[in-house]
Formats: C-alpha cells, structure tokens, sequence
C-alpha cells in the first residue's frame, strides 16, 4: 500500500513537475 501510494504520489507531483530521473 505505501508503495502505491508512493507512485501515486510520484505522479501528481510528475503532472506538476515533470522531473527526469
């Protein structure tokens, strides 16, 4: 769960600040 989270988090914050890893 804390890992999906952790995605989903990831792709809110990606949507607003696409970052290249």
């Amino acid at each position: 769960m804390l890992f999906k989270l952790s995605m989903y988090m990831l792709h809110k914050v990606n949507k607003y600040k696409p970052v290249s890893k």
